[in-house]
């Protein structure tokens, strides 16, 4: 049954053909190439201007006035058009929401790292001038609450041991 089956399929990613009419001219196509040429551009005045004895543009002129003569078949394909623009235009606008977002968080979470480390600069310059012999490596990797404390107690003349304490916790 399969040996006299005369089905053949051809798979064919439409845009290229616009890659071989760069190479050769359009009365040079086979009707295959015409037809995908058709498909992917429509009836362009190149596809008009080729001979009238051409059988694929004859057919496809011929499917393209039925098409225009029925207005039902019209009206399906501009429902089905105009819902393709609606849901290209949903994706872009939850793409542009997502991005300002995104833009959001990433600002928010820059402020917080300014203020972290903007903290981290006066706590160390006041442990440095309040404490110059110490190493002030002491105050790196502490978090908000261990720094507030050690502020107060700079400001307050606290005693290095103290600080220490407050750090080893």
């Amino acid at each position: 049954l399969e040996k006299y089956n005369l089905l053949t399929r051809v798979y064919v990613q439409m845009p290229y053909i616009n890659l071989i009419k760069k190479q050769k001219k359009l009365e040079e196509f086979s009707e295959i190439e015409k037809g995908i040429y058709i498909f992917e551009n429509g009836i362009t005045d190149d596809i008009i201007r080729l001979k009238e004895n051409n059988k694929v543009v004859e057919i496809m002129k011929e499917k393209i006035e039925r098409f225009n003569q029925d207005e039902q078949l019209r009206d399906m394909a501009y429902k089905r058009s105009l819902n393709r623009w609606a849901n290209e235009r949903d994706k872009q606008d939850m793409y542009e929401k997502g991005k300002e977002e995104g833009i959001e968080e990433g600002i928010k979470q820059g402020l917080e790292m300014g203020i972290e480390q903007g903290k981290y600069n006066l706590i160390k310059q006041l442990f440095n001038k309040y404490y110059p012999k110490e190493d002030d490596s002491i105050l790196e990797n502490l978090n908000n609450e261990q720094y507030d404390k050690i502020f107060e107690m700079i400001l307050n003349n606290y005693s290095i041991e103290k600080i220490k304490n407050i750090i080893d916790k």
